[in-house]
């Protein structure tokens, strides 16, 4: 195993109080897996992300658990060691490439700092390695594009040069915090057969963060769902598409537009109501508001991920039979 999140805790203190943005999250990703993050937007999935390259800031604080990555657990890491691993052993794909990259330096500075910092390389074979980085990314003319500013490219050829930026180390784990959200969808189509092309290739393990569970279908190896700083389900990508069994994830799953091909008259179907604040969550099951399945128990109670088939955990009093 790769990548080991057991029972990890981040708060944040406010004037509000204490915030749970992820309270309790565990999971697991193989070597050359990819783990899809699902959920709607504040449910604590970035914040997740940070928590394993160790960048959670003031006012946030890591309060629990254990991320052990290789055998080892990087919670305890100084920040020194953290630097180490950031870019060589684990890195991140951002949602937008344009407020990721320095538009006041060429993609030649930016890869070639990286490749500084964690390899030990001679000016010549510098180069060599950053124009194989380029090429890693079918980005054409390489020794072009090196000399360009990131703000000159379209965004699809950005996004390209933040992957090859993370890859350019050969990372264990890559990071992708909703990396094809800003682009369009031939685009997007693109970065992710390149992403699972580069899994092929070198074996790496992705964490991939998103809302569309329409890339999830192309992406995912195995599917976390998360609300309101918990994972709510967790399976194999096939079983949770064939048979969801929490109450969030099949209004996830409903909603998608394919449910209504060839229903002119039909209406999308949405989840009722909003994803409550993490300052004043409901009591017991924090999706009870919403849920068409509600019972006095959900509001008093908060369900435990237990493992209800093979592989297939869910956080709910519907599938304990109690409801």
């Amino acid at each position: 195993m790769l990548i080991d999140v057991k029972d990890l805790a981040v708060h944040f203190r406010t004037d509000k109080g204490v915030i749970k943005a992820v309270d309790g999250v565990s999971f697991q990703i193989p070597h050359g897996k990819t783990l899809c993050l699902v959920g709607e937007s504040g449910c604590g999935k970035s914040v997740t992300s940070m928590a394993i390259l160790g960048l959670v800031d003031h006012p946030g604080e890591v309060v629990g658990g254990k991320i052990e990555f290789d055998g080892r657990n990087i919670l305890e890491c100084t920040e020194k060691e953290m630097r180490k691993v950031r870019g060589a052993d684990i890195s991140m794909i951002f949602q937008d490439a344009m407020t990721s990259l320095n538009p006041c330096f060429t993609v030649n500075f930016q890869l070639k700092e990286v490749l500084k910092l964690h390899q030990n390389l001679k000016k010549n074979a510098l180069h060599e390695k950053a124009i194989e980085a380029l090429e890693m990314v079918a980005i054409p003319s390489p020794e072009k594009r090196l000399k360009e500013y990131p703000f000159k490219m379209s965004g699809g050829m950005r996004q390209r040069v933040m992957i090859a930026v993370a890859m350019a180390c050969q990372p264990k784990l890559l990071i992708a915090d909703e990396p094809t959200t800003a682009l369009d969808v031939t685009i997007q189509a693109q970065v992710l057969a390149l992403m699972n092309q580069l899994k092929e290739d070198r074996n790496t393990s992705i964490l991939f963060i998103t809302h569309d569970l329409a890339v999830v279908s192309e992406m995912a190896d195995h599917v976390a769902v998360m609300y309101t700083g918990r994972i709510v389900e967790k399976a194999d990508c096939i079983s949770l598409f064939r048979k969801p069994m929490h109450p969030y994830t099949e209004g996830l799953l409903r909603s998608l537009p394919s449910e209504n091909k060839g229903r002119r008259k039909s209406k999308l179907h949405s989840i009722e109501g909003s994803v409550p604040s993490l300052s004043a969550l409901p009591q017991g099951c924090t999706f009870w508001p919403r849920c068409p399945y509600t019972e006095e128990i959900c509001k008093k109670e908060q369900p435990l991920l237990k493992e209800c088939e093979s592989g297939h955990f869910v956080a709910c009093f519907k599938t304990e039979g109690v409801i």
